[in-house]
């Protein structure tokens, strides 16, 4: 036994082997009791091996196990080893120790420790419970057996060792490292930071409590990879039922799910939670980055990585500070109240949370999610090409590129003047992109997509979609099975595949064009040209003097007002026409019957085709063909053209005596083989049966009914027939110049 006495300086102190008696009397000494792991048996120690008395000055004393400890005057820092390290009998006891706020306290072992500002504990492999219900900065470190550590209001560091241990931490800024057990962790107040090495350590349920607290991620091996963090409200939180019912974006009071990933992005090793209230989530080993899942749909937030900065329920401002690198890309998510985030210069993503909130993503690539009317996005001019996902109706401030709509409202998304991309949710959106080149891209939904000013991009996907062109370079994107997609220009234009339907707006003279689909095109008020293309279209003219064109298929063709011109290539086309709106004209290849209302048909090519007139006065040309003319009632100008032509006529009204109501052929010529067809009238009206006419040339009629004869005048020539033998004729028909007819000229 000894008895060591240090003087008023500085002195290194070490007892013997002994029970010693140290005292360090003046000065900032350095102590050490020499702790001897003698075999120990239980039951037959005695209470007190070294006394130490550390004296006035700021001592550094290391202590051994049964040592008394006594601080005194100065801010003195006490090391004491629980852990034997030897055959000692009785050594699986656990240490049981509590300090008040002197840094006084008994351990169950027989050490007493009185007046130390700071402890270093290293406990033993039993399950330890360690108390420090002071302001005594405590150093923690747990054996591998299940330890109940618990620290005061100093900024203390606990490391939980290999068990499964309750780590309560006061309201320093205390530093806590779970270890290898399944650990559950109380931060409390103050500014904690929680290690994590996601090689070695077990599955944890941590709580960080008030502060702005840091859970720091390293690989025992140095090695990088990713870590998945999962917002979710199915898991322990921090239990603010105020927050809990948020499933948009993570908002506090919920809890984020840690697990490692492999090389392939799957989920390995042990799962740990933690609390999502003002944590930040950080690397310390370089090459390690954080995969940021959705609540509930497990996706992606953007990319991964290099740090996660989480804020409370309260009004928060969120900055990037050092130690973090300029350049990593960050996830901020600021949870309730009125937020401001200021991020750094990487491609970092920023939730404002509930609140009106302010988000500032500075340099790099950015994204912002907006869920509040109240919700402000800071981009500088050149800062980087960002994006906002927004679930409400949202217009893109001046220096941001990109929006996405998210959710399942039907909300609208408006650009500005840059190039913009602009991408709807499911729901039915409306999406402008003001000037600029934009792109639109709709969801599932029947959206409205207006590219505005520029040369636009726009996909509307499924859904019954209309589309806005106003300029020559608009792209309209439609694939097949999406939806009966309408597009409304105020240009020409020709409808790219799988788009059904096209109207064109505004004023000008426009021109419209199908494609392989059954379209619908409808004019303005101008002078169109609508083209149906293949399929079975319809086409509208409306106002204005329009040309249709039906093109291939069974077409469907409506004027409107206006002298409109239609094209007809196809027996099952149709011309619809109402009463007063216009002088029209049908240009046919194939044979065709006026339409009611329609004025004028003019048949194409050299096909031997057939052309019906209607009720009203009608014009009728033939083509290069034998064509077979029939006008029809009215007053009708018929035109044989080239070709051996028929003129039809059915009935005695179908030329008027009258002059206004008599047909004029315009070009009549026997030598060409031309014919008069009155085979459908009977010409003896007293006899039974279908009788023919008898040509009588020039002769007056002798009152005999079936006689048919011309006369001539003013250069043209009358044909007159008698149907009723009273000597006058009953119908008319004028050939344009003199013709000189015979029997053979008429079919009778």
């Amino acid at each position: 036994m000894a008895t060591i006495n240090g003087d008023n300086g500085d002195n290194f102190l070490t007892g013997t082997e002994d029970e010693d008696t140290i005292n360090g009397l003046g000065g900032n000494d350095t102590i050490d009791s020499v702790d001897r792991p003698a075999n120990i048996f239980a039951g037959s120690i005695d209470p007190v091996r070294d006394i130490v008395r550390a004296g006035s000055g700021d001592d550094n004393v290391t202590g051994g196990k049964l040592d008394r400890l006594v601080g005194g005057q100065g801010n003195d820092f006490l090391s004491v080893n629980f852990n034997f390290n030897g055959p000692v009998v009785g050594s699986a006891t656990p240490i049981t120790l509590t300090l008040d706020e002197n840094g006084t306290g008994r351990a169950s072992d027989g050490t007493v420790i009185y007046g130390f500002e700071s402890v270093n504990f290293n406990l033993s492999d039993t399950g330890d419970n360690v108390v420090d219900t002071g302001n005594v900065r405590a150093q923690l470190t747990g054996g591998n057996g299940n330890d109940t550590l618990t620290t005061g209001s100093a900024d203390d560091v606990v490391y939980g060792g290999g068990g499964n241990n309750v780590i309560s931490t006061g309201g320093g800024n205390d530093t806590i490292g779970g270890g290898s057990g399944i650990d559950t962790v109380f931060g409390g107040d103050g500014d904690d930071t929680f290690g994590v090495n996601v090689s070695t350590d077990g599955s944890d349920q941590v709580n960080l409590g008030d502060g702005n607290d840091t859970v720091r991620f390293d690989r025992a091996d140095g090695g990088a990879g990713n870590v998945r963090l999962t917002f979710t409200s199915a898991e322990v939180g921090n239990g603010n039922t105020n927050d809990a019912g948020s499933l948009t974006n993570q908002d506090g009071g919920l809890a984020v799910r840690v697990q490692a990933e492999d090389a392939d992005g799957n989920l390995t090793g042990p799962i740990s939670r933690y609390d999502d209230e003002g944590i930040t989530f950080v690397a310390g080993t370089q090459g390690i980055t954080f995969d940021v899942r959705d609540l509930v749909s497990g996706t992606q937030r953007g990319n991964t990585f290099e740090g996660v900065v989480l804020g409370t329920n309260g009004d928060d401002a969120l900055t990037f500070f050092p130690p973090f690198r300029a350049g990593q890309d960050f996830y901020y998510n600021a949870g309730q109240g009125d937020d401001t985030i200021t991020a750094g210069t990487g491609n970092d993503f920023l939730v404002g949370g509930a609140g009106n909130d302010t988000m500032i993503g500075g340099l790099g690539n950015d994204s912002y999610v907006v869920d509040s009317l109240g919700d402000t996005v800071v981009e500088g001019a050149d800062a980087g090409t960002d994006t906002v996902l927004s679930s409400i109706s949202y217009t893109l401030s001046d220096t941001v590129e990109n929006l996405t709509l998210t959710g399942t409202g039907a909300i609208d998304g408006t650009g500005n003047a840059l190039d913009n991309s602009i991408t709807g949710n499911i729901a039915d959106n409306r999406l402008d992109g003001g000037a600029g080149n934009d792109r639109l891209t709709g969801g599932g939904g029947s959206d409205v997509l207006q590219g505005g000013i520029g040369d636009d991009v726009m996909q509307g996907g499924a859904g019954d979609d209309v589309y806005a062109v106003d300029g020559a370079g608009d792209q309209v994107i439609e694939l097949a099975g999406e939806g009966n997609d309408t597009v409304r220009s105020s240009v020409s234009y020709t409808l790219s595949d799988n788009v059904e339907n096209l109207v064109l707006r505004e004023d000008g003279d426009l021109n419209g064009a199908g494609n392989d689909l059954d379209n619908r095109i409808t004019g303005n008020d101008g002078d169109n040209r609508l083209s149906g293309g293949a399929g079975d279209d319809s086409l509208v003219g409306r106002d204005g003097d329009d040309t249709l064109l039906g093109g291939t298929g069974a077409d469907a063709m409506i004027g409107g007002t206006g002298s409109d011109t239609y094209v007809i290539d196809n027996a099952g086309d149709r011309v619809i026409e109402q009463p007063g709106e216009g002088f029209d004209t049908i240009r046919s290849t194939v044979s065709h019957t006026m339409e009611a209302n329609t004025e004028k048909l003019v048949l194409s090519g050299t096909d031997d085709l057939t052309a019906n007139g209607n009720e009203i006065r009608n014009q009728i040309y033939g083509n290069d063909g034998d064509n077979t003319i029939y006008g029809d009632d009215g007053r009708d100008l018929l035109f044989g053209r080239d070709g051996a032509d028929t003129f039809v006529f059915k009935a005695v009204t179908d030329s008027d005596v009258a002059v206004s109501g008599r047909d004029i052929i315009k070009d009549f010529d026997f030598a060409e083989g031309d014919r008069i067809d009155l085979s459908g009238i009977d010409a003896n009206l007293g006899q039974a049966g279908d009788q023919g006419f008898q040509f009588i040339g020039t002769d007056g009629f002798s009152g005999q009914a079936g006689e048919l004869r011309t006369k001539f005048g003013g250069g043209n020539t009358l044909l007159q027939g008698d149907t009723n033998g009273d000597g006058a004729a009953d119908f008319a028909v004028l050939l344009q110049g003199q013709q000189t007819l015979d029997n053979g000229s008429f079919v009778v």
